[in-house]
């Protein structure tokens, strides 16, 4: 969690790999204490070829962290597209942030070679709306640096 002007602040970080030109979505790198207090869930869509975003198949719906890693799982381990629509929601399904991503222009050089593979990520934050700014924050067994 980071505090700017007061504002509570949420992130989260998507893992992707890059090779032969291709980008794939391999799920998040870490559920923060803040996510999991607020209950927040994510939806994963990805831009197909008529410029539209779809959900995948069991993902139309928001999702846990973990539950988006079970259905990418089931899918092979990675979604691959050039463009994502990331979108966070609250415990009540209530859309808190969206951003595209056109990860096809992210893609480095060495991540269009067939015999290497390169892996990164990439970091969202945003102000947490003013309803969840009062949701009590419990630190268990975490290390809080500030």
């Amino acid at each position: 969690m980071t505090t700017t002007n007061g504002h509570q602040r949420l992130s989260f970080t998507a893992d992707f790999y890059f090779e032969n030109g291709k980008a794939y979505f391999t799920g998040f790198a870490l559920e923060t204490v803040v996510s999991v207090n607020i209950g927040a869930k994510y939806q994963v869509l990805v831009k197909r070829e008529d410029g539209k975003f779809w959900s995948l198949k069991k993902m139309e719906s928001p999702l846990s962290q973990d539950d988006v890693q079970k259905v990418i799982d089931e899918l092979g381990g990675s979604i691959m597209g050039e463009e994502f629509l990331f979108k966070v929601f609250d415990k009540n399904d209530k859309e808190i942030f969206g951003t595209r991503f056109n990860v096809s222009e992210r893609i480095p050089p060495d991540g269009y070679s067939n015999d290497k593979l390169v892996m990164t990520n990439y970091s969202w934050v945003f102000d947490l709306p003013e309803y969840l700014q009062q949701v009590k924050i419990e630190f268990s067994n975490s290390i809080v640096t500030t």
